[in-house]
């Protein structure tokens, strides 16, 4: 399985869903197609289909900075472990300063 795919994955299968949890309170599917066709309006894009690997990156970045600046709701990236609410302080802050060596990193490279 190529990185598109397995990005195309996290967005449909973890994101989208964990986005509806915090907003809705929900796991409804239809729930997540109507936030997945809200947010590509939002970001004006017009099919998943038709983007390569650096642009779904870039898109599911975008919907993590905008939760984050507009809702207040820390989204997790691919390969964050999903044991943040049980990780003590020195763990958290170690995450932390990797993840933004990492998005720095990115960033500079696009």
């Amino acid at each position: 399985m190529d990185a598109r795919v397995r990005h195309i994955r996290y967005y449909r299968g973890y994101l989208l869903p964990f986005i509806s949890r915090e907003l809705f309170d929900t796991d409804d599917r239809d729930i997540q197609e109507r936030l997945h066709k809200a947010l590509k309006k939002r970001f004006c894009v017009d099919s998943l289909a038709y983007l390569n690997h650096q642009e779904i990156v870039a898109y599911t970045r975008n919907i993590r900075t905008a939760m984050s600046s507009e809702w207040g709701m820390l989204c997790p990236a691919p390969n964050d472990p999903s044991n943040i609410d049980e990780m003590d302080m020195a763990e958290f802050i170690k995450l932390t300063l990797n993840y933004g060596k990492y998005e720095r990193a990115f960033n500079n490279g696009l």
